[in-house]
């Protein structure tokens, strides 16, 4: 579900904003326009399930940042050294909460559809092409993982400690520290 939210976002965003708004993905769930870190896409599991079961529930969260934000201009760049961006920063700041909500919910169920009617791989072709060239993954330690590739079910390959390692998106947290709110709220 995480890289189907991720082509959401990145549609809804490209059908509503200026053309000039390019917009990527950084593992292991960033959204970037223009180049710069502008939300997230995480997602949330049962923890009971196993790897190859059906876990009985799943969360999928998104954060984009609307507006520029104040406060902590000293926190301009992550530890990728990427500028922290928003939608008005990069000319689409006239689209309303509720109108990018919404399309975002019809661009998630289309590519959910998608992936029911044709399998993952139109998605992985679509992500993989969006995805930030030279990605690499910074783990919870600070390390840099090597970006591989995406397995036929949606986990990211990544060499640690010289193996390829298979991560499903709800490990993602686990290996690389969290993604979501908390990550992000550092820099307000």
């Amino acid at each position: 579900m995480l890289y189907a939210m991720m082509i959401g976002v990145g549609d809804a965003i490209g059908a509503l904003a200026p053309p000039e708004v390019i917009v990527a993905y950084q593992l292991p769930g960033y959204v970037l326009l223009n180049r710069g870190r502008a939300g997230a896409v995480w997602i949330s599991a049962d923890p009971a399930a196993g790897r190859e079961d059906m876990p009985s529930w799943m969360v999928v969260g998104v954060r984009i940042d609307m507006a520029v934000r104040t406060g902590n201009e000293d926190v301009w760049r992550d530890e990728s050294g990427l500028e922290y961006t928003s939608l008005a920063e990069e000319g689409a700041g006239f689209i309303s909460r509720t109108r990018l909500i919404e399309s975002i919910c019809r661009h998630f169920l289309a590519w959910v559809n998608r992936w029911q009617d044709d399998g993952f791989r139109p998605l992985h072709d679509l992500w993989v092409q969006r995805l930030e060239s030279g990605s690499e993954m910074v783990l919870a330690d600070g390390s840099i993982a090597e970006w591989v590739g995406l397995d036929e079910d949606g986990a990211a390959l990544i060499k640690l400690d010289g193996k390829p390692v298979g991560l499903l998106p709800n490990e993602f947290e686990s290996v690389c520290g969290p993604i979501g709110l908390a990550s992000l709220e550092g820099r307000h």
